[in-house]
């Protein structure tokens, strides 16, 4: 699935095949491993190509940010860290710090088979839709009575 496809600036460029990203990632070797071993996993449980793409891409910003640290040496500590610094700083919202969460809760847990390695780690709220929810009850309420007025 992974391999190294070229050096950019001394790092390799390590591509996914499958066609499940547009784009390479610049990943350096000592994690080039990663995105393969995931890769296969996640076909062999056959996880849909959606959320294959989801996980890839969102390991693959981890695995850039980590550079030269090893991703199977790290501890909880160390990604809850990392968590603070995507809210805080890349400004994620809640939905995609959950998949980046996922993504990185299933390479140790399901890949590297840590047990409740994500255990000690708090996941951000889920946003409130509840704007939503009255604007689509006050459409149908506009529809209902435009429909019976005009009766």
């Amino acid at each position: 699935m992974a391999e190294a496809v070229g050096m950019q600036n001394s790092k390799p460029i390590v591509k996914v095949g499958r066609n499940m990203t547009n784009f390479p990632s610049v990943i350096d070797t000592v994690n080039a491993h990663v995105i393969k071993a995931m890769s296969d996993h996640l076909i062999i449980k056959a996880y849909s190509n959606s959320t294959i793409k989801t996980y890839l891409n969102e390991m693959r910003q981890f695995l850039y940010r980590l550079g030269k640290i090893p991703a199977d040496e790290l501890q909880p500590a160390h990604l809850k860290r990392y968590f603070v610094y995507c809210f805080e700083t890349l400004l994620l919202s809640e939905n995609t710090l959950h998949s980046r969460m996922n993504a990185i809760k299933f390479y140790y847990e399901q890949v590297l088979h840590r047990e409740r390695f994500f255990w000690e780690i708090p996941r951000p709220k889920k946003p409130m839709y509840l704007m939503h929810f009255l604007i689509r009850s006050i459409r149908q309420c506009c529809l209902q009575y435009t429909a019976q007025a005009c009766v």
